[in-house]
């Protein structure tokens, strides 16, 4: 053991982080965080099992026995012990195996005592003891004797036996009782002999894990910058807030002044008129008054003579003011109105600014869709980025600002177009330019969504009337691995680049690599479930099965993708799950259900992964819905299901309700007739593929089933074919021909 600071560890290790005194009897929990038994005791809620770590807040599941049952920290233990006796020269210790207090002398490693002079002697005297590693105190004050402080560990299961054996089996210490009974079968050792390899490796995870301190260290380097940023940003926003409102309440000050005097004026003015209309009418109203009194004083105390003298001079001014035209109606009013356009204020309102900021966390936020997988050059590719806010909930508002950039292997960058959808999501589309490698960034404000950058290869489209110039093939006839006898149906495993042929002559399936390179078969004639007989369809999912029409006995077999039998289903007959020489095996769109076709009860049956049977449909004829013969099928991106009607020389196309939707093909040898139909395939771009097997041909077809082109003739050269039967195409665009008669296959 090393020289060891004493303040230092006092300081940092041997104080309990909870009643910050001296560790006693400290337990350590799984999260490797110590604290005294008590303490812990004192915190536990009762009735409860768990506790919640005070220094890291994980919840800890405590052992059957309570706090008490939690692992004692030894080191902590020994350090205590190794300080207590460093000190005793200025700090005497007492002796801990009396009740006498007398000053100790010496420490018993065995029972980790400290021992007074009269139980030293009684110890070195006492048979159980005499043979106890003692030693003085004054000698463990030597550094180079420290890992005699090591106080023994005893086992929990067996009282006073102390664990010296590792059980290997079990990865744990054990004593000599353990091996004995619950341990007996176990392969074990010493522990000083296997020490040194667990050292090393707990070393080395203590490595590897304080590797984890510089991104640590980074990430919260990072999140510290990041909250002085916003501390200042928030700051600014402040001040420019406080700002620009305080410009707009000068610009309302203003507008309250104005109206302030308009209503100031405009009282004045109505007064100043009113007052006016006012002195006019009191005027009239003295003059009229003053008169009617003059005219009345003059009748009632003037004699004839007078009033006569006077009567014209009366009567002048009385009709003078009778006559006088004063409108006796206020000239102006009291209304003043003054409208708050509310609504309108507060649509203004709204111009001032608004303040965003978005819960949604750019690790958090994913993309999916077909776009991050595959693309093909000049066409149109799509995915969608959801986001997700703090709480590791779907974001339901828009307006978060996605960046997308599309940067090809050898040459430009493009951006992405965005389309914010306003609930959290957005659509993304891009139309790559070049084939080959392509790195898709996806940000979320300048941040790398999850998964960011993307990988994706993109291919050219496909043209049809060059692929005679890069056919190559694989196969020839025999039993060996990489040979046919009368191979049918492919499959392509494209997670993996497999190709998957069933080797009907040789009742097998063969798998090869993406380049035709044999990796290993499986399957042999029988009928027990793993052995087949002439099986001809086969499928492939991306849950990891194989889907095998095993024909001439009656079933559909599925393997997984090491091809180790998993179940089979059908039997022999023309009831629903029953089938009939089953030939074809296709997946629907979502890869839930299995479609078979079955040549002699001229129908197609849908079934689960489990082999329960769901629908059938088709019936034995030439009508439109029926079949003769339907040998293979696919399905279109649309969940359209079609089918190749063999002996009818058509290809039926049946919607999701797997009705007869349209149909296209004739017998005969000119493009787009046929002359028995087999495998049908699509590739990305929903063109039709169908080998038109006694044609020996390929024929193209767009999605509206009009002829684009043929691949083939009759021949065994490169480029030619006999009898193809089966055809599937790789996510890459690759085109497998399964050439039935020259037992091969092609590659397109």
């Amino acid at each position: 053991m090393a020289t060891v600071n004493i303040s230092q560890l006092s300081e940092q290790l041997l104080k309990c982080p909870v009643c910050l005194e001296t560790f006693e009897t400290p337990k350590i929990l799984p999260c490797l965080h110590s604290f005294c038994q008590k303490c812990l005791q004192r915190i536990l809620k009762e009735g409860e099992n768990a506790i919640l770590c005070p220094t890291c807040r994980n919840e800890i599941q405590l052992p059957q026995g309570g706090v008490q049952e939690l692992p004692t920290n030894f080191f902590i233990n020994n350090m205590l012990d190794f300080i207590t006796v460093q000190s005793f020269s200025s700090k005497p210790i007492d002796c801990t195996n009396c009740q006498d207090h007398s000053h100790a002398v010496a420490r018993c490693g065995d029972c980790v005592e400290f021992l007074c002079e009269q139980c030293l002697a009684a110890h070195k005297r006492t048979k159980l003891t005499k043979e106890h590693e003692v030693m003085a105190l004054k000698d463990l004050q030597s550094s180079d004797v420290q890992d005699k402080m090591h106080r023994p560990l005893y086992c929990s299961q067996h009282d006073r036996e102390i664990l010296k054996y590792y059980c290997e089996t079990c990865d744990d210490p054990v004593c000599r009782e353990c091996l004995i009974m619950e341990h007996r079968e176990h392969a074990y050792g010493y522990l000083k002999d296997v020490n040194n390899k667990q050292r090393q490796e707990v070393k080395s995870l203590v490595d590897s894990t304080k590797a984890q301190t510089v991104p640590l260290e980074k990430a919260i380097e990072d999140i510290t910058t990041l909250m002085e940023r916003l501390g200042v940003r928030s700051k600014g926003l402040q001040q420019e807030i406080t700002s620009n409102f305080s410009k707009c309440t000068e610009v309302l000050k203003e507008k309250e002044e104005e109206l302030l005097v308009f209503v100031s004026n405009e009282c004045r003015i109505k007064c100043k008129n009113l007052g006016l209309q006012k002195e006019s009418l009191e005027t009239l109203l003295a003059s009229v008054t003053s008169s009617c009194q003059f005219s009345e004083n003059v009748l009632e105390h003037g004699n004839e003579a007078e009033v006569m003298l006077v009567k014209k001079q009366l009567t002048q001014r009385l009709n003078d003011l009778q006559n006088t035209h004063m409108a006796f109606e206020p000239q102006e009013d009291d209304v003043i109105e003054y409208e708050f356009f509310a609504d309108e204020f507060r649509k203004a309102i709204k111009f001032a600014g608004h303040v965003k900021a978005f819960p949604t966390v750019p690790s958090l936020c994913y993309a999916t869709g077909i776009g991050l997988h595959k693309a093909k050059a000049e066409v149109e590719a799509m995915f969608q980025v959801i986001t997700v806010d703090r709480n590791k909930e779907l974001y339901g508002e828009g307006g978060d600002r996605i960046a997308v950039s599309v940067v090809p292997e050898d040459g430009e960058a493009f951006e992405g177009t965005v389309i914010d959808n306003n609930d959290g999501t957005y659509c993304v589309s891009y139309i790559p330019k070049l084939r080959g490698n392509h790195a898709i960034h996806v940000t979320l404000r300048a941040k790398h969504i999850k998964a960011s950058p993307f990988s994706i290869m993109v291919s050219g489209r496909i043209d049809y009337h060059r692929l005679h110039h890069t056919t190559r093939a694989f196969g020839t006839q025999g039993e060996g691995g990489g040979e046919f006898n009368m191979p049918w149906g492919v499959a392509i495993d494209n997670e993996r680049e497999y190709v998957i042929v069933t080797d009907t002559g040789n009742h097998r399936v063969q798998v090869f690599d993406i380049r035709g390179g044999f990796l290993f078969k499986f399957g042999n004639v029988g009928v027990k479930n793993g052995e087949l007989k002439s099986p001809k369809g086969v499928a492939y999912s991306s849950k990891g099965y194989i889907i095998v029409a095993d024909s001439e006995n009656h079933r559909v077999q599925m393997f997984n993708e090491d091809g180790r039998f998993l179940r089979a289903f059908g039997s022999q007959g023309g009831q629903e799950g029953q089938l009939s020489h089953p030939c074809g095996v296709a997946l629907s769109k979502d890869k839930e259900i299995i479609a078979v076709t079955e040549q002699d009860n001229h129908r197609v049956q849908l079934f689960t992964l489990h082999g329960e049977p769901l629908k059938m449909f088709g019936s034995q004829g030439s009508e439109e819905g029926q079949f003769l013969y339907p040998h293979h099928l696919t399905f279109s991106v649309k969940d359209l299901c079609l089918v190749s009607d063999c002996v009818n020389d058509r290809i039926q196309v049946f919607d999701k309700d797997r009705e007869c939707q349209s149909c296209f093909g004739e017998e005969g040898t000119k493009v787009s007739q046929f002359d028995g139909p087999e495998g049908i395939a699509m590739d990305d771009e929903s063109n039709i593929l169908v080998c038109d097997n006694h044609n020996h041909r390929v024929q193209v077809f767009n999605n509206q089933g009009e002829f684009l082109v043929q691949l083939g003739s009759y021949g065994d050269n490169i480029g030619y074919f006999k009898n193809p039967c089966g055809i599937a195409v790789s996510d890459a665009g690759d085109i497998f021909v399964v050439d039935t008669g020259n037992n091969r296959l092609q590659i397109f």
